[in-house]
């Protein structure tokens, strides 16, 4: 995954960067929308896009966080505690939902992803009166900073308030751990009210492009 870092950088640049990495296997490139939008036009690599889209940018100090009424009767747990089987299908549901692997691919990054997720202690699933309702977690922890990613309801369940819920919980723990700003990404107009309801304001836009297929650089 090749990931922007270097704002208003020029055209010619980009390409040259592009060519340090020819004969590697890439399978997206992601970060700042602008910066994303200047390296592909610039690099012009081919491959069929699988997700090709900007989302909003989101940033929270933990100090505003507002948590809401609906997480006092609900129990956040880690993802170790959730049936696996049901896990790694709420999280094929994910990746096949928000489109970020092919179809056929979303079995393995399902089981992949759970493993990794449960190895690391970084998600967490929501519950209400016993049973998962949501799921939420830390993608990234970098000092004392998090990216938020995973959140997810299935669909019988949404319109609850459980993702909101879930988030809030899991800053309200890492809060306390230390933790002092998060960040995110907005997938939906839904989802961007959900975050700005407990405190997120949007600062920055998001750039996916993700290859169906992992594409070699052209030399």
């Amino acid at each position: 995954m090749v990931m922007m870092q270097a704002p208003d950088l020029p055209a010619e640049a980009w390409r040259a960067a592009g060519a340090l990495l020819a004969g590697q296997s890439v399978s997206g490139v992601i970060g700042d929308a602008p910066q994303v939008a200047r390296f592909m036009d610039a690099v012009q690599w081919p491959g069929s896009l699988l997700m090709d889209t900007d989302e909003p940018g989101y940033s929270l100090h933990l100090s505003d966080l507002v948590v809401p009424p609906s997480a006092e009767e609900a129990d956040l747990r880690p993802l170790s505690d959730m049936d696996i089987a049901l896990a790694e299908a709420w999280r094929h549901d994910y990746v096949v939902e928000l489109g970020m692997v092919a179809p056929h691919q979303a079995r393995a990054q399902a089981v992949h992803d759970v493993a990794h997720y449960r190895a690391r202690g970084t998600h967490r699933v929501l519950y209400v009166d016993g049973r998962p309702v949501a799921t939420t977690g830390f993608n990234s922890i970098a000092g004392d900073a998090v990216q938020i990613g995973g959140v997810w309801t299935p669909p019988a369940l949404r319109g609850k308030g459980y993702a909101r819920a879930a988030v809030a919980l899991h800053l309200q723990e890492a809060r306390a751990a230390g933790v002092k700003r998060a960040i995110l990404f907005a997938a939906s107009p839904i989802a961007a009210r959900a975050y700005e309801a407990i405190g997120f304001r949007r600062c920055f836009d998001f750039g996916w492009r993700l290859y169906a297929d992992p594409i070699e650089v052209p030399t």
